[in-house]
């Protein structure tokens, strides 16, 4: 008899606690998904700055809602994220890294998220941050060099930056 007691004992404590796998989403769990990394010249290695990085969550029916978006700094680093997460179901992005001055071509990356941890959740509302290292080499478009964009601008009255 006692064993059997024992047997529920156990039983409910992994039904309560679980057995130490992944944590099942709920719609008012909420989690972080960050991508970051570097962006360069695809022929020289050089770091691009001034590129526009735009995120976006990939949903079940295949359609983008944009989360984010960030500008490259002098160094080709961004950074962006979606904070209103659902763990272990939104893990599929679409990156697409746009070129204002049309040196480079527009370039999109499709991003997916493998067996991610979450770290800093407080394990009831907040999940937590899984962050993902993205580095991408644009290639410039045929015919364009920037010396050339700089002296259209400069005929048309604009100042490049």
């Amino acid at each position: 008899m006692k064993i059997k007691h024992i047997f529920y004992i156990i039983s409910a404590y992994f039904v309560i606690f679980g057995c130490g796998k992944a944590p099942m989403a709920s719609e008012y769990q909420k989690a972080t998904y960050m991508i970051y990394g570097n962006v360069t010249d695809y022929e020289s290695s050089e770091k691009l700055e001034n590129i526009t990085v735009f995120m976006y969550e990939i949903s079940a029916n295949n359609s983008e809602i944009k989360t984010d978006s960030a500008q490259t700094d002098r160094n080709g680093y961004f950074e962006v994220e979606n904070n209103e997460a659902t763990p272990y179901l939104s893990d599929n992005y679409r990156l697409y890294f746009i070129d204002k001055n049309k040196i480079y071509k527009d370039t999109a990356a499709n991003i997916v998220f493998v067996d991610e941890s979450f770290y800093n959740g407080d394990k009831q509302y907040y999940a937590g941050e899984t962050s993902l290292k993205f580095n991408i080499a644009l290639e410039k478009i045929a015919g364009q060099n920037l010396n050339d964009i700089k002296k259209n601008n400069e005929i048309a009255g604009c100042s490049p930056q």
